[in-house]
């Protein structure tokens, strides 16, 4: 059993909290925030046992042996790096740093350290994109990548009305490339990795951070690439693949739920396969049903932890009250809670798949994913740090 300490109270640390009720291996032991009235009432609903306001002592107590990192931009390379130093392996929220230079300090820590220091940077690390590997060569010689992603920021309207929201404040390392430009580069590099040549159209906004953008990519041998991304515009393309025998294409980036291939002059089919678990129907209550799948199935059925509050194999009444703890066994399935209705079954068991990978490669002794490496990360950082540059965006981590 991994115990795990997070850092940051926020959404995306609620996705990785629910999504350890389903990763049997991990427990969240530990929560590091900066108040202790905002880390009591945050703990006290998900049942997390430690609250700190001390980064040290949270790293000092004995009840944890890794963490999530889910603080501001800037903060990472810091809090990553003291979590090296003192031992514990570390899942550190994307983007990694603030930029390449941080990145290549904390890469250096966890190799010193000899321990593991995985982005989360959660598409890549799902069945849908390994089904995406698994068909690239289909498409022969290829031609093109292409992505979008662009979202209408929440906090949009009070940058408009003159205040300074933490989603485009540079003081916190933040902006568009970073918080969702970031989706649609990684996975190219990941495949194809660096472009010899970047080209950037930035719209910058008055707080200094980019709010918009068109990258365009070249590679040598004749690829060309172009990434769309935006938090002050919704984008709702597709992203896609074109090479010379075929394409493949898929839904959004930043969540990939549909993979489909078509060859030069043929019809569409669809090559994803059933991951480990598929969203059924939701239930009641933000309670959702789960259906194992069949590579899951065959390994047992889900690995649960003993006493987990919000997970049940047996039937439930839709309006019935809360659910037995219990295990999953194979062939079963799951009803899981959704906290407050902040994001979708579906995204919760991509944090699944990204938890698993954090402890496989712990338990396997790997200090690096072959998936997520560090010189993905790092030139992923080095790419937004020449669209920045070409766009006048500098953060105060920066100089």
């Amino acid at each position: 059993m991994i115990r795990l300490g997070v850092i940051g109270s926020n959404f995306i640390s609620d996705r990785v909290i629910s999504a350890s009720r389903l990763e049997g291996r991990v427990c969240v032991t530990a929560l590091y925030s900066r108040t202790q009235e905002r880390g009591e009432e945050y703990a006290g609903r998900w049942d997390i046992p430690s609250v700190f306001t001390s980064l040290d002592q949270m790293l000092a107590s004995d009840t944890v042996d890794a963490v999530y990192v889910a603080s501001p931009n800037s903060c990472h390379c810091a809090q990553t790096v003291a979590c090296l130093r003192a031992g514990k392996h570390v899942l550190c929220e994307k983007p990694l740093a603030s930029n390449a230079s941080e990145a290549r300090v904390m890469i250096e820590a966890a190799r010193l350290a000899g321990r593991v220091l995985l982005e989360a940077m959660k598409p890549t690390l799902t069945p849908a994109w390994g089904a995406v590997r698994d068909a690239l060569p289909r498409v022969g010689r290829v031609r093109r990548w292409f992505a979008a992603f662009g979202k209408y920021s929440s906090r949009y309207d009070a940058l408009k009305g003159g205040g300074l929201p933490n989603a485009f404040n540079p003081g916190l390392s933040n902006g568009a490339a970073m918080d969702i430009g970031v989706y649609a580069i990684y996975p190219m590099v990941e495949l194809f990795g660096r472009p010899s040549g970047v080209s950037a159209s930035v719209v910058v906004l008055p707080s200094g951070v980019d709010g918009h953008g068109a990258v365009n990519f070249e590679y040598e041998g004749g690829m060309l690439a172009t990434v769309l991304y935006s938090k002050i515009a919704d984008i709702s393309l597709p992203w896609e693949i074109e090479g010379e025998d075929g394409t493949i294409r898929g839904d959004a980036i930043n969540s990939i739920s549909r993979v489909e291939f078509r060859p030069r002059g043929g019809e569409w089919e669809e090559i994803i396969e059933s991951g480990e678990w598929r969203v059924e129907s939701e239930v009641s209550e933000g309670f959702s049903k789960i259906r194992l799948g069949a590579q899951r199935e065959a390994e047992g059925g889900l690995k649960v932890p003993a006493g987990a509050d919000r997970l049940s194999c047996q039937p439930r009444e839709a309006g019935a009250g809360n659910v037995r703890p219990t295990g999953v066994a194979s062939g079963s399935s799951a009803f899981l809670k959704i906290p407050e209705r902040k994001h979708t079954p579906s995204e919760v068991l991509d944090y699944v798949h990204e938890l698993s990978h954090f402890v496989d490669l712990i338990e396997g002794g790997e200090l690096e994913s072959p998936v997520n490496s560090h010189d993905t990360s790092l030139a992923v950082l080095e790419i937004v740090d020449e669209v920045r540059r070409q766009a006048g965006v500098v953060y105060p981590a920066d100089r």
